[in-house]
């Protein structure tokens, strides 16, 4: 879990529920580098219940495609499911958006996070791989 300097050691916490994996990050943007590989892109996110006030919106972009946009979102909210197709995208892009109101070191937490890659094919009709033998050492 990534938390900015300055905070403390502790779980992600969004309205009450605790989260152990994440990152937690003010106003900005946070670029993966997918080559196309990907399938989807599922997670939670949610202001942390350590900040005082202020507002973001959260964005998750494919390429220059918007995927998935929040309301404003501020603390006392109800976390955020998301589940996005990336079929194709080769750069990912998690943005959080100030929206005016005071950001106030906001801990925009992106939480549960996860990709899925799709499967890698099995090599077929590769005369070298059929010609290797198992052998056990001793």
């Amino acid at each position: 879990m990534f938390v900015p300097p300055g905070t403390l050691n502790r779980a992600l916490k969004i309205n009450g529920k605790e989260f152990n994996k994440g990152v937690a990050s003010p106003e900005g943007l946070i670029v993966f580098n997918l080559k196309g590989a990907a399938n989807r892109f599922q997670g939670i996110v949610g202001m942390d219940d350590e900040v005082p006030k202020g507002g973001v919106r959260f964005v998750i972009m494919g390429d220059k495609k918007e995927l998935f946009t929040t309301k404003i979102v501020h603390k006392g909210n109800d976390p955020i499911a998301f589940n996005v197709n990336l079929s194709g995208v080769k750069k990912l892009y998690l943005i959080v958006e100030n929206v005016g109101d005071g950001i106030h070191t906001a801990h925009a937490d992106w939480v549960n996070a996860f990709i899925t890659y799709r499967a890698i094919q099995p090599l077929t009709g590769c005369r070298t791989l059929s010609k290797l033998v198992y052998r056990p050492l001793g």
